[in-house]
């Protein structure tokens, strides 16, 4: 059985990138739902602070992105094998 983690990181130009949430999903659908969630209020709330054409958004396959003047906050899906997988 697979897990997955969803993380939550963000950087700005004044700090390194640091992960600010941790949560684990039975699967990687499961998961990016979350993450697509989080990344949607989070943007409504960036464009509000910082007005719409100053944030720019980007989605790959596991990870979402959210680039303002002077920060990134991005989510990204991690596969972790499980004790059983590693057993195999």
């Amino acid at each position: 059985m697979k897990t997955f983690i969803l993380e939550n990181i963000y950087m700005s130009d004044m700090s390194a990138p640091s992960v600010y949430s941790t949560d684990r999903f039975p699967t990687f659908e499961s998961a990016m739902e979350e993450a697509h969630k989080q990344f949607k209020e989070e943007a409504k709330t960036y464009r509000k602070s910082y007005g719409a054409d100053n944030i720019t958004t980007e989605e790959c396959y596991r990870d979402l992105y959210i680039k303002g003047p002077d920060f990134m906050d991005w989510w990204t899906v991690v596969e972790v094998p499980t004790a059983e997988e590693e057993d195999e």
